[in-house]
């Protein structure tokens, strides 16, 4: 009986270590994009880097609507574009 229990914990272990590498991914690559862009784009996805960070939380993928990374990409491109005005 010990062995099916164990199997459950190490399974949700590994959920878990996967969750936060997805989170962790994510942020970096905000970071990264980040370092690459003009200042009012760059604090928008720093900011959304730490807020996923903080929250452990990653919606979507890179191409979805919804996703974490569309939506702060499209929030630093509003922000460049208001810094420009």
């Amino acid at each position: 009986m010990k062995l099916p229990c164990c199997a459950f914990v190490l399974l949700g272990l590994l959920a878990g270590c996967s969750n936060d590498s997805a989170v962790e991914q994510t942020a970096d690559r905000l970071d990264n994009a980040a370092e690459q862009s003009d200042p009012a784009a760059a604090a928008v996805l720093r900011n959304e880097a730490e807020a996923v960070r903080d929250n452990g939380v990653v919606q979507g993928g890179p191409s979805q609507e919804e996703g974490t990374v569309q939506r702060a990409m499209e929030n630093a491109g509003a922000a460049q574009v208001n810094s420009t005005e």
